[in-house]
């Protein structure tokens, strides 16, 4: 079943939309820049050298 919306209704939720994309995609760059601060932590309490840290992140 389609509705059909007006265009102030289209609009506003166009505008939530964008809203809530913003926001998401922050998150996720926050999520990314934890999980690699948390990963190069380990790395560093295992004293993984380049070479070893290059083959955990390539598996």
């Amino acid at each position: 079943m389609k509705i059909k919306l007006s265009l102030y209704q289209e609009s506003e939720w166009k505008d939530q939309f964008i809203l809530v994309s913003k926001k998401v995609l922050k998150l996720k760059s926050q999520i990314d820049a934890t999980d690699k601060a948390s990963d190069k932590m380990v790395y560093e309490l295992y004293s993984l050298s380049k070479e070893k840290t290059g083959i955990v992140e390539k598996s």
